[in-house]
């Protein structure tokens, strides 16, 4: 195991770390619309090219969760979002993204993944924009 390691580090090929994309940390404003058409207002953790970590309340992630839908799995994993980026004026980012994983991070808050099922060319853009002026985590 020690000499692929090695090998890799000789023919100068960095070892790869699981992400494809850097994530950033940011506290920005943003909004979920469930299947069910509920809106929760919620805020980013983090955010890369390939999807979003959400900050949420307790309540708000037991919507994004509830079982008693009567939509197959596959189509209440399915969100649309709006992500409010800082600018004058400021930038609104909107797309349908698919939660990926949620944890809890204290008693009443959980953090969410999504990843980006479609983000329209231009907002892919501008969200790459925004990202160069941030620093990876």
């Amino acid at each position: 195991m020690a000499s692929k390691t090695a090998d890799r580090t000789r023919d100068s090929q960095p070892l790869r770390d699981a992400r494809c994309y850097p994530r950033f940390r940011a506290q920005l404003p943003a909004q979920l619309t469930l299947p069910a058409g509920d809106t929760l207002t919620v805020s980013t953790r983090m955010i890369s090219m390939v999807g979003l970590e959400l900050n949420c309340e307790q309540v708000a992630t037991l919507q994004v969760l509830a079982r008693d839908s009567d939509k197959p799995a596959a189509q209440r994993r399915v969100l649309h979002f709006s992500i409010d980026l800082p600018g004058e004026p400021p930038v609104a980012l909107t797309g349908s993204a698919t939660l990926v994983n949620s944890r809890r991070l204290a008693q009443n808050r959980y953090a969410l993944a999504i990843n980006y099922l479609h983000l329209a060319e231009s907002d892919r853009e501008k969200l790459a924009g925004f990202l160069e002026e941030c620093t990876p985590v």
